[in-house]
């Protein structure tokens, strides 16, 4: 979620999910459980890559002048492996860019994109399990599943936390 992702069909174009497709998916997924049996339930999760919020921000007129930096992470494309390819632990070359080395965007910034701004409605964002691998959690209150304080992961940061921020499923995993 918040990426946007190059299409097989028609090639050469992306797509970047908009608020609308997620109000289709809360509305379908409440329709399919109501035609599910007694004691059955369909919970959409979804994988959260919070650059791509700051990479739709920093591309308006605005953003250029609110977010510091005025660019999001960015790295050569990396080109796409077999779907079965497992990388030895230990391997691999260290991809991220020297700076920025600590998250310096503002939620003003943040708030220039709909996409986020759909998720911070607390019904909206509670329809759907969610999951991230870059984020990091100082501290978190699971009953309530707020964060207090979430940064985005650098090379000296602690290990990255999963969290899954839903009032009908708080949990938290290291990983």
């Amino acid at each position: 979620m918040f990426l946007e992702t190059s299409m097989y069909r028609p090639q050469g174009q992306t797509y970047r999910a908009k608020p609308e497709d997620l109000s289709f998916h809360v509305d379908w997924q409440a329709k399919l459980n109501a035609k599910m049996p007694q004691g059955s339930e369909f919970f959409i999760e979804i994988g959260h890559n919070g650059n791509g919020d700051i990479e739709t921000a920093v591309d308006t007129s605005q953003g250029q002048s609110i977010c510091t930096p005025s660019t999001a992470i960015e790295y050569a494309d990396q080109p796409d492996g077999s779907p079965e390819y497992t990388k030895p632990p230990g391997t691999g070359t260290n991809i991220w860019p020297s700076t920025p080395t600590n998250y310096s965007w503002s939620l003003a910034c943040a708030k220039l994109d709909p996409l986020q701004n759909w998720f911070a409605v607390e019904k909206q964002r509670d329809a759907f399990a969610h999951i991230s691998h870059t984020l990091c959690v100082k501290t978190t209150t699971l009953s309530s599943a707020k964060t207090n304080a979430a940064l985005a992961p650098t090379p000296t940061s602690p290990t990255p936390l999963t969290l899954i921020v839903s009032k009908k499923f708080p949990s938290i995993r290291h990983g």
